[in-house]
């Protein structure tokens, strides 16, 4: 991944366009298993959604794609009992890095997919998350 992520998964989408039965099936299987994982720690209504306390009063808090990115890929890695242990910490987590780390609230917004704003993105999430589960 060098600068632009819309090429990068262009490229990897051709790559892969002909994947056999089982990939098909391993990968639907990942895929509805980290849904569920998400579900279950945040709840339909906030998953992937902005939790900070300024959203918070608005009526409509639209899923955001970069949000999605990072937690999807976290919690892919991780068994849901050990999500499940710590939800609310988790919550609190996401909401404390959007509202106390600027870098990571501004790689949510403008720009959200320059390779800067994505591997800090990223990291940062990473990083917090194996730290909380790791405690």
């Amino acid at each position: 991944y060098t600068n632009s992520f819309g090429p990068f998964i262009n490229n990897y989408l051709s790559l892969h366009q002909n994947p056999s039965r089982d990939e098909m099936v391993a990968h639907t299987k990942l895929f509805n298993d980290t849904i569920a994982k998400v579900v279950s720690v945040f709840g339909v209504e906030h998953a992937f959604r902005d939790l900070s306390t300024s959203k918070k009063s608005k009526k409509v808090n639209k899923v955001n794609r970069a949000i999605a990115d990072f937690i999807l890929l976290s919690f892919a890695r991780f068994p849901q009992s050990q999500l499940d242990s710590k939800k609310q910490d988790i919550i609190q987590l996401l909401t404390h890095l959007i509202e106390t780390d600027e870098a990571f609230r501004e790689s949510l917004l403008q720009r959200s997919y320059t390779k800067r704003n994505l591997e800090y993105r990223i990291n940062t999430w990473m990083q917090k998350l194996h730290d909380l589960l790791s405690s």
